[in-house]
């Protein structure tokens, strides 16, 4: 065992509150190098740390949803671990800190301050063992991992099984559209549909569109839109590769392919129901899987293959059971909002408030809690099965107030996984549970003592635990709609 870690151990020391827990026994993953010795687990996405033979007290951190990035030396010994958890207060810091720039480091940890249980543990290891904060952090933790070679590392079977790539999707020799298919398969003996050319381009906001043909099919209509991907925002957002999904999110960075919206289609000025859609897209410098699917529909409305493009295939039902005549057909197209991560914040008691400034107005807003406590739902727990129970929550009042519908707050940690209890045998296990950092599994109840009915009171409930939890540390979020409605005619 490494002599700091032994050291570290006699101290009986609690790390948990820094996002390391020791205290467990964690399973290797597939991506988990050979010769590992596990010490901790950051508890979320299977994250580990470990030290590995023949890397002496390097500390290694294993992120087995980094598609591609799993191993990462982070310390060159367990003191040096403890100096980095010091000065970022959580080691989520350390474990993503290989795949972002200064300023986007510096920017995480501004906006995650060390909490006072954080605190209280920093000034424990300070004291027992001697330690102060680690100077630069983050050119500590770059200058390490660019010194290191990758290729020593050794992995079990299994990790080199898993990274095996799929094999390339064959490309479509002939192009047919069906009603219930994507661009590739369809399900059962419906004739492919009558092309129609419509060779129609509009403008959206700063995007640029095309629906070039529908396809009328026995069931119902048939089109695919196409939306031109600027290669400066291909280029931009290259930058950010190996970046996993919530740290994207949480810095408020959208792939240019991701493209939310509502449509919705009228035949003969009568609103038909959408059936079914389909997406893939064109990364000129990446050929992914769904490269082979996107290909053929280039190639055959005739669109440049150097640019990017997503390409959605949408199918609605006929209005009528027979298939009407068709006169007139308009599509109608909305964005679906986006939310942004706001500020972070924690509060007691009642009477306690936050300012924050709204990023889409710049309107200063005072948070005011009326109402904080913690609460116990009472729940059906289903058979063999037990749910986690506690909460705390929150009424609030904002001024200048908000509309419910532009923002929402949630609790930044994920709920308790429920247990699941065989009577048959002594096992206990656990699954996931829907919610998270963006949200508990929604609870309602009536508050007690609750104030009087407002329009500007509201709620938020924490994440769902076993045991009441001391501190809640809260997230506000905002919703961004950049694009105006549109109608287009088609026919």
């Amino acid at each position: 065992m490494k002599r700091s870690y032994q050291k570290f151990l006699e101290k009986n020391i609690d790390i948990s509150e820094l996002g390391v827990f020791t205290k467990i026994d964690f399973p290797n993953y597939f991506c988990t190098p050979k010769g590992a010795e596990i010490f901790g687990s950051a508890g979320v996405d299977g994250i580990h740390f470990c030290f590995v033979k023949g890397f002496r007290e390097t500390v290694f951190a294993i992120s087995p949803m980094n598609i591609g990035d799993y191993v990462h030396p982070v310390a060159r010994s367990f003191y040096d671990f403890l100096r980095l958890l010091i000065s970022c207060g959580d080691s989520a810091a350390i474990e993503q800190a290989y795949a972002w720039d200064r300023p986007q480091f510096e920017a995480f940890l501004q906006d995650n301050p060390i909490l006072p249980e954080a605190q209280d543990t920093i000034n424990i290891i300070m004291q027992k063992m001697d330690l102060s904060p680690m100077e630069d952090p983050f050119s500590y933790i770059k200058q390490l991992q660019a010194e290191f070679d990758y290729s020593k590392i050794k992995f079990t079977d299994e990790y080199y099984e898993f990274v095996m790539p799929e094999p390339d999707i064959p490309d479509i020799k002939e192009w047919k559209v069906y009603f219930d298919g994507d661009f590739l398969y369809h399900e059962g003996h419906d004739r492919a549909g009558k092309e129609i050319s419509i060779g129609k381009k509009f403008e959206w906001g700063e995007y640029s569109c095309a629906i070039p043909s529908v396809y009328i099919c026995g069931k119902g209509l048939v089109f695919d839109l196409l939306i031109h991907v600027c290669s400066d925002k291909i280029k931009e957002f290259s930058k950010y590769e190996g970046i996993s999904d919530d740290d994207l999110e949480m810095f408020n960075i959208k792939s240019p392919f991701e493209f939310d919206i509502c449509v919705c289609a009228e035949v003969n000025g009568k609103k038909i129901n959408r059936f079914c859609a389909h997406s893939v897209y064109w990364n000129p410098n990446e050929k992914g899987n769904s490269s082979a699917e996107a290909k053929a529909a280039l190639e055959h409305y005739g669109f440049d293959k150097n640019e990017g493009w997503i390409i959605q295939r949408i199918s609605f039902n006929w209005a009528t059971k027979r298939r009407p005549e068709i006169k007139s057909i308009r599509i109608n197209f909305s964005e679906d909002p986006i939310w942004l991560r706001g500020p972070f914040f924690s509060v007691k008691s009642a009477g306690d408030k936050f300012e924050f400034v709204n990023p889409l107005t710049d309107v200063k807003h005072t948070l005011t809690v009326e109402e904080y406590e913690p609460r116990n739902k009472p729940l059906q727990n289903p058979p063999d099965m037990e749910l986690p129970n506690c909460c705390v929550m929150m009424r609030y009042t904002i001024s200048p107030d908000l509309d419910s519908k532009l923002f929402r707050i949630s609790d930044c940690a994920k709920s308790d996984k429920p247990k699941i209890i065989s009577k048959s045998c002594d096992f206990v296990s656990t699954i996931a549970i829907i919610g998270g950092a963006d949200g508990p599994t929604a609870i309602i109840f009536s508050p007690k003592n609750a104030p009087e009915k407002s329009d500007n009171i509201k709620t938020a409930c924490s994440s769902l635990h076993f045991k009441p939890v001391k501190q809640v540390k809260w997230r506000i979020i905002f919703c961004k709609k950049e694009l105006d409605d549109i109608s287009v005619e088609l026919i």
